[in-house]
């Protein structure tokens, strides 16, 4: 069970990281865009 936890963690996590590096992704492609 921990080690099914654990795993689930670290997927939340790696879900938290992408979904911020797309947002940060989508913010510098609206500032290019907005010339």
């Amino acid at each position: 069970m921990s080690t099914t936890y654990s795993f689930l963690s670290f997927c939340s996590v790696l879900n938290k990281l992408t979904l911020q590096k797309s947002k940060i992704k989508m913010k510098y492609s609206k500032k290019k865009y907005n010339y």
